[in-house]
């Protein structure tokens, strides 16, 4: 007689084939629970543009440029002239008399990355309430969408998807005059974990319950 604690054929057959129906619907649950919360399990990772020194020296006076945080590739552009940072803020100094430590009125920053990430959050400083506003949006290189608007100093708070290839643009649309705008200090991002690194843990996840099944 076989022992109790080995599954017979036909048993094994039944849980094989009750594996390869749940193993579909273990991914598609997973992957529904990621388009809805998309950060699970992930934290903050801040691009400090104004008191991090290994961020801005790479783009101080620079037309764009490329920095890593937390595992993050993030590329900064400017709309013109040249990205620059000064003890007192970080924006555009543009080939013409400007701010060159803020982001004047037209003038903005995109920023593109080397994987999908949820887009966090923007602080600003040097804000004059009664005539600054800035908008954030995001695009394509073509068609931009606004995701919401920066209406004060300090953090402003979002929660959207870019996806690799998308641009995000932090743009001045308004202010005291041409020559006078706010800073953009930093922005954070949260990583989205990556497919295959999904169906990996599933997988595991499955051989375990398999290994138990057929072992007890």
């Amino acid at each position: 007689m076989m022992p109790s604690k080995f599954l017979n054929q036909s048993s094994k057959v039944r849980l094989l084939a009750a594996t390869f129906f749940w193993a579909p619907c273990t991914y598609l649950w997973l992957s529904m629970l990621l388009l809805f919360f998309p950060t699970i399990g992930t934290a903050d990772v801040v691009f400090d543009l104004l008191d991090d020194s290994a961020i801005y020296s790479v783009l101080d006076d620079q037309p764009s440029g490329l920095v890593t945080n937390g595992g993050i590739l993030a590329t900064l552009t400017a709309s013109e002239g040249v990205l620059n940072r000064t003890q007192d803020g970080f924006g555009i100094n543009d080939p013409y008399t400007d701010d060159t430590d803020a982001l004047d009125v037209g003038e903005y920053i995109d920023i593109s990355f080397d994987q999908a990430v949820s887009f966090r959050n923007v602080n600003v400083s040097s804000w004059n309430k009664d005539f600054d506003f800035g908008d954030i949006l995001l695009g394509n290189g073509g068609m931009y969408v606004s995701q919401g608007n920066i209406l004060g100093t300090g953090d402003t708070g979002f929660n959207f998807v870019v996806s690799i290839g998308q641009v995000v643009r932090i743009k001045s649309v308004a202010g005291e005059s041409a020559t006078n705008g706010f800073s953009f200090d930093s922005f954070s991002v949260e990583a989205i974990p990556e497919p295959a690194v999904i169906s990996f843990i599933t997988l595991i996840g499955i051989g375990g319950i398999m290994a138990r099944r057929l072992f007890e």
